[in-house]
Protein backbone atom coordinates (compact mmCIF):
# COMPACT_ATOMS: atom_id res chain seq x y z
CA UNK A 1 0.00 0.00 0.00
CA UNK A 2 3.06 2.55 0.50
CA UNK A 3 4.35 2.20 -3.21
CA UNK A 4 0.49 2.54 -3.99
CA UNK A 5 0.16 5.47 -2.21
CA UNK A 6 3.90 7.02 -3.45
CA UNK A 7 3.33 6.14 -6.99
CA UNK A 8 -0.33 7.36 -7.41
CA UNK A 9 0.48 10.38 -9.81
CA UNK A 10 -3.53 11.71 -9.34
CA UNK A 11 -6.00 11.08 -6.74
CA UNK A 12 -7.08 8.15 -5.63
CA UNK A 13 -11.27 7.93 -6.06
CA UNK A 14 -13.32 7.80 -2.73
CA UNK A 15 -14.78 4.82 -4.33
CA UNK A 16 -11.29 2.75 -4.00
CA UNK A 17 -10.42 4.29 -0.88
CA UNK A 18 -13.53 2.62 0.44
CA UNK A 19 -13.22 -0.17 -0.89
CA UNK A 20 -9.49 -0.74 0.45
CA UNK A 21 -10.49 0.90 3.93
CA UNK A 22 -12.96 -2.46 3.89
CA UNK A 23 -11.02 -5.08 2.47
CA UNK A 24 -8.04 -4.16 4.97
CA UNK A 25 -10.97 -4.09 8.16
CA UNK A 26 -12.36 -7.81 6.65
CA UNK A 27 -8.48 -9.09 6.88
CA UNK A 28 -7.99 -7.93 10.06
CA UNK A 29 -11.95 -9.25 11.34
CA UNK A 30 -10.36 -12.57 9.93
CA UNK A 31 -8.19 -12.81 11.97
CA UNK A 32 -9.79 -11.67 14.86
CA UNK A 33 -11.99 -14.70 14.49
CA UNK A 34 -9.95 -16.94 14.99
CA UNK A 35 -8.17 -15.12 18.36
CA UNK A 36 -5.39 -13.87 16.51
CA UNK A 37 -3.65 -10.70 16.18
CA UNK A 38 -1.41 -8.67 14.32
CA UNK A 39 0.47 -6.26 16.46
CA UNK A 40 1.70 -5.35 12.75
CA UNK A 41 -0.44 -3.55 10.99
CA UNK A 42 1.27 -0.67 8.52
CA UNK A 43 0.85 0.28 5.12
CA UNK A 44 3.89 -2.22 4.14
CA UNK A 45 1.65 -4.84 5.42
CA UNK A 46 -0.71 -4.27 2.85
CA UNK A 47 -0.67 -5.50 -0.43
CA UNK A 48 -2.80 -4.28 -3.83
CA UNK A 49 -3.01 -6.52 -6.56
CA UNK A 50 -3.19 -5.48 -10.42
CA UNK A 51 -6.94 -5.62 -9.84
CA UNK A 52 -7.08 -3.28 -7.13
CA UNK A 53 -7.62 -5.73 -4.54
CA UNK A 54 -6.24 -5.89 -1.09
CA UNK A 55 -4.02 -8.55 0.73
CA UNK A 56 -2.48 -8.18 4.56
CA UNK A 57 1.06 -10.07 4.82
CA UNK A 58 3.08 -10.33 7.76
CA UNK A 59 1.05 -10.16 10.18
CA UNK A 60 1.09 -12.75 12.87
CA UNK A 61 -2.05 -14.62 12.38
CA UNK A 62 -1.11 -17.58 14.02
CA UNK A 63 -0.09 -16.19 16.97
CA UNK A 64 -2.84 -16.48 19.26
CA UNK A 65 -3.26 -13.82 22.32
CA UNK A 66 -2.33 -16.48 25.11
CA UNK A 67 0.85 -17.21 23.59
CA UNK A 68 2.43 -14.24 22.74
CA UNK A 69 3.21 -10.93 24.42
CA UNK A 70 -0.09 -8.96 26.25
CA UNK A 71 0.24 -6.04 23.80
CA UNK A 72 -1.13 -8.00 20.96
CA UNK A 73 -4.89 -7.05 21.87
CA UNK A 74 -7.80 -6.63 19.18
CA UNK A 75 -8.10 -2.74 20.06
CA UNK A 76 -4.13 -2.24 19.00
CA UNK A 77 -4.99 -3.83 15.80
CA UNK A 78 -8.16 -1.06 15.93
CA UNK A 79 -5.88 1.51 16.42
CA UNK A 80 -3.54 0.86 13.48
CA UNK A 81 -6.59 0.48 11.46
CA UNK A 82 -7.16 3.69 12.38
CA UNK A 83 -4.08 5.43 11.22
CA UNK A 84 -4.10 3.38 8.37
CA UNK A 85 -7.31 4.66 7.08
CA UNK A 86 -6.36 8.14 7.49
CA UNK A 87 -3.02 7.74 5.83
CA UNK A 88 -4.91 6.20 2.70
CA UNK A 89 -7.82 8.86 2.94
CA UNK A 90 -5.09 11.74 3.04
CA UNK A 91 -2.85 9.57 0.58
CA UNK A 92 0.18 10.52 2.58
CA UNK A 93 2.90 6.90 2.56
CA UNK A 94 5.34 8.95 5.26
CA UNK A 95 4.66 10.94 8.32
CA UNK A 96 5.40 11.62 12.30
CA UNK A 97 3.44 9.95 14.75
CA UNK A 98 2.88 13.49 15.68
CA UNK A 99 1.01 14.45 12.40
CA UNK A 100 -1.94 11.15 12.78
CA UNK A 101 -4.96 13.24 14.18
CA UNK A 102 -5.94 12.53 18.22
CA UNK A 103 -9.18 13.31 19.17
CA UNK A 104 -10.44 15.25 16.63
CA UNK A 105 -10.06 15.65 12.80
CA UNK A 106 -10.16 19.00 12.20
CA UNK A 107 -9.70 19.64 8.45
CA UNK A 108 -12.14 20.78 6.51
CA UNK A 109 -11.77 17.92 3.03
CA UNK A 110 -14.55 17.36 1.58
CA UNK A 111 -12.96 14.20 -0.30
CA UNK A 112 -13.43 12.37 3.22
CA UNK A 113 -16.63 12.11 4.50
CA UNK A 114 -17.32 13.25 8.07
CA UNK A 115 -18.20 9.38 8.89
CA UNK A 116 -15.15 7.97 7.68
CA UNK A 117 -13.52 11.17 9.64
CA UNK A 118 -15.51 9.54 12.96
CA UNK A 119 -14.93 5.98 12.19
CA UNK A 120 -10.82 7.26 12.29
CA UNK A 121 -11.16 9.07 15.22
CA UNK A 122 -13.08 6.46 17.21
CA UNK A 123 -10.14 3.91 15.83
CA UNK A 124 -7.49 6.24 17.37
CA UNK A 125 -9.08 6.27 20.18
CA UNK A 126 -6.31 7.12 23.44
CA UNK A 127 -8.84 4.68 26.16
CA UNK A 128 -8.22 1.01 23.84
CA UNK A 129 -11.96 0.59 25.56
CA UNK A 130 -13.58 3.22 23.88
CA UNK A 131 -12.33 1.77 20.58
CA UNK A 132 -14.71 0.23 18.21
CA UNK A 133 -14.50 -3.27 17.31
CA UNK A 134 -13.16 -4.68 14.24
CA UNK A 135 -17.00 -5.81 14.12
CA UNK A 136 -18.21 -2.44 14.23
CA UNK A 137 -15.08 -0.73 12.05
CA UNK A 138 -16.31 -3.69 8.91
CA UNK A 139 -20.14 -2.92 9.77
CA UNK A 140 -19.63 0.85 9.18
CA UNK A 141 -17.48 0.48 6.61
CA UNK A 142 -20.11 -1.58 4.95
CA UNK A 143 -23.28 0.11 5.70
CA UNK A 144 -21.56 3.46 4.33
CA UNK A 145 -22.30 4.47 0.88
CA UNK A 146 -19.11 5.69 -1.13
CA UNK A 147 -20.93 9.09 -1.68
CA UNK A 148 -22.43 9.79 1.50
CA UNK A 149 -24.59 8.60 4.45
CA UNK A 150 -23.97 9.42 7.72
CA UNK A 151 -24.06 5.71 9.84
CA UNK A 152 -21.67 5.63 11.97
CA UNK A 153 -23.01 5.78 15.41
CA UNK A 154 -26.15 4.41 14.56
Amino acid sequence: MRQVLERSNSPIEWALKHKWALQIAMGVQALHQRSSYSGDLKLDNILCSDTNDISLIGCLSHVRLDEFEPKLTPARDVYALGIIFWALSKEISEFEKEGIPGGCWVEDDEVVPNWFRQLVISCLAEDPSSRPTVEVVVNTLSQSSTDSGEVFGD
